[in-house]
């Protein structure tokens, strides 16, 4: 092929990719490294082809084969760290954005989704709004880099400063969908669903087939309590748009916790006969199906699945886990295998093969895979908290080392706030506090508890007197433990000592009799803790059954003879216990008429 040839199929491989016909994009560019397999331009076309077409690990290969050819390539490297980003590995990623960044610091679109990934991906917002300013600099008046930043702010609870970015972006393009959205969900983390309700409303009425504004009313409506108008909310969204997981997912949790059995589930079947065959969809209502105890309804479902997707790596990975849990370990292992040859780096693929290999016995090959994903998942806590275990089954010091918990963690009673006479008086205006949120009337889906109910969204961001108090004195709690810890770079958790940090999540659990916690952990966490705000008579620190204790050490994986139970804690009404996320723990069945009332959070270092 000469290179006049070469370069008309270039052009007719470009429009084909502009145009949206990407598989004719790569047969084409297929063509064109037959003859020159280090074409650099065909590779980058083929790389951006598959990663539209969903085949990221090809994409990436094409990618690297790309860079190899041509290292200095900024908006190659840029497209190279969005596929990073898309595969979920986000350390790669934030190397190859900033290499990009290195070779065209004027290149927007690197910055962009560098800003992004830092702030969505990483929990480094002032990184990352660093990153985005110094591209309003260079653009001022590109809307998505005000929503950007206003992100940013949200997440760092900024929220006035966020909502003025959000208004700057509207500015500049009038009913700017990403801006209205973002605006709506700024007063939803303010703790102020109703204003983002009225909001909404007046975004709908200009803008009524969006099916991101109907389904974020309708969370909105979720937060308040208004369960009719959610779902409707809910449905118009779907009806919309019916492959729209997220909406399927909040219409199924309100429907399992308001204990409509009748309508859960539907919205799937619904969307199926509207002829949605979608990979995203296909998983969520596996998911679903799991989380409710119906494994074998979920297995089915992934196998209907693999009918129209044959190969697809993240549902034979799904369908692996789910023969995990169902303890058919070997079909798990041989799902697990199909899917990592088909993306080596995915890290929950990594983690999931370990699990099973734990409660195989094989922790040497466990490691390895917890080893390989930790360089993707560099802050995964999960991946400590099976390291951990294969470290104590092995006899391995490093257990010892990284879950010291005599060091980390930490039990006493909280200082009483201003205004209240006693520790008692506090927990009795707490507790009428947090009683009024809990309106569901069984435990969500996707968390840890059994046998009770959780409250709706950040718990800090309700406009209650005591529970302001309560974040306060948690403040400080939380403040002198982590002034306290010493400085190790070479530990997980220690060398992510900050000075600045954030509550990532606060809610409060109800726990009746017969209720527990599961053994979890928090993945996406940094330290975790939780306070006893009303404890039942019958749990008493003389129990020899521990009823209704809090435990650290043993694991979900149900090692039997294996498990270690590490340390317990019998609560009390005002004490406080705070330990590094990955550290498995849950808490003992009770019996009471008394319900047993806590208020856990997660807190993250900001960089």
């Amino acid at each position: 092929m000469t290179t006049a040839n070469l370069n008309g199929h270039l052009r007719q491989a470009i429009s084909a990719l502009e145009s949206g016909r990407f598989k004719d994009a790569l047969h084409t560019c297929g063509g064109i490294l037959s003859q020159q397999p280090n074409h650099s331009d065909a590779l980058h076309v083929a790389a951006l082809c598959s990663r539209q077409l969903g085949n990221i690990g090809d994409a990436l290969s094409y990618f690297e084969r790309c860079i190899k050819s041509n290292p200095r390539q900024p908006a190659v490297l840029g497209n190279y760290a969005n596929a990073l980003n898309q595969a979920g590995h986000y350390a790669q990623a934030n190397s190859a954005y900033q290499s990009a960044n290195a070779l065209d610091k004027h290149n927007l679109d690197v910055l962009y989704n560098w800003a992004n990934l830092l702030n969505l991906k990483l929990n480094r917002s002032h990184e990352a709004l660093a990153l985005i300013e110094s591209a309003i600099l260079l653009n001022p008046k590109q809307s998505r880099l005000f929503v950007c930043r206003g992100n940013i702010r949200r997440a760092q609870d900024q929220f006035e400063a966020a909502d003025l970015d959000y208004n700057t972006a509207l500015k500049l393009t009038p009913n700017h969908v990403d801006a209205l959205l973002n605006k709506g969900i700024a007063y939803r983390a303010a703790g102020n669903p109703a204003a983002a309700i009225e909001f909404y409303k007046l975004i709908i009425d200009v803008n009524p087939e969006n099916s991101g504004l109907w389904f974020n009313l309708g969370c909105a409506y979720y937060d308040i309590g208004d369960n009719t108008q959610a779902e409707n909310c809910l449905l118009k969204a779907l009806d919309l748009s019916p492959n729209f997981v997220p909406a399927h997912n909040a219409l199924n949790q309100l429907y399992w916790v308001s204990e409509h059995d009748d309508k859960f589930m539907q919205s799937y079947e619904t969307a199926r006969q509207r002829r949605a065959y979608d990979e995203h969809l296909f998983l969520a209502q596996a998911l679903t199906l799991s989380n409710a105890k119906r494994d074998q309804d979920a297995i089915d479902i992934l196998y209907e699945a693999l009918r129209y997707f044959p190969d697809n790596a993240n549902l034979l990975h799904s369908l692996g886990a789910m023969y995990s849990k169902t303890s058919k370990s070997a079909n798990a292992l041989e799902l697990f295998e199909q899917a990592l040859r088909k993306a080596p780096d995915n890290s929950r693929y990594r983690i999931d093969m370990a699990n099973t290999l734990i409660v195989q016995g094989d922790c040497a090959r466990a490691l390895e895979h917890l080893d390989h994903a930790g360089q993707f998942a560099p802050l995964d806590q999960e991946i400590w908290a099976y390291k951990g275990t294969c470290w104590r089954l092995l006899g391995d010091d490093r257990a010892g080392w990284l879950n010291n918990y005599e060091r980390f963690v930490d039990a006493r009673l909280l200082d009483v706030p201003e205004g209240y006479d006693n520790l008692q008086h506090f927990m009795h205006e707490l507790r009428h506090a947090l009683l009024s949120l809990h309106k569901t009337k069984r435990e969500p889906l996707d968390q840890s508890v059994r046998g009770g109910t959780q409250t709706l969204g950040n718990l800090f961001l309700v406009r209650n007197p005591v529970i302001q108090d309560y974040q306060t004195t948690l403040k400080t709690r939380i403040r002198n433990y982590i002034d306290a810890l010493p400085t190790d770079a070479n530990h997980p958790f220690l060398n992510r000592k900050m000075q600045h940090i954030q509550f990532s999540g606060a809610w409060s659990v109800k726990l009746i009799s017969q209720g527990f916690h599961t053994n979890h952990v928090h993945p996406q966490g940094w330290l975790s803790g939780n306070s006893y705000i009303e404890i039942p008579k019958e749990i008493t620190p003389e129990d020899a059954s521990q009823a209704g204790w809090f435990k650290l050490g043993q694991t979900s994986m149900q090692l039997a003879g294996r498990e270690h139970l590490a340390a317990s804690y019998c609560p009390a009404e005002g004490m406080s216990i705070l330990f590094p996320s990955y550290m498995w723990h849950g808490t003992n069945p009770f019996s009471s008429d008394q319900p047993r009332l806590s208020a856990p959070f997660d807190v993250k270092p900001i960089t």
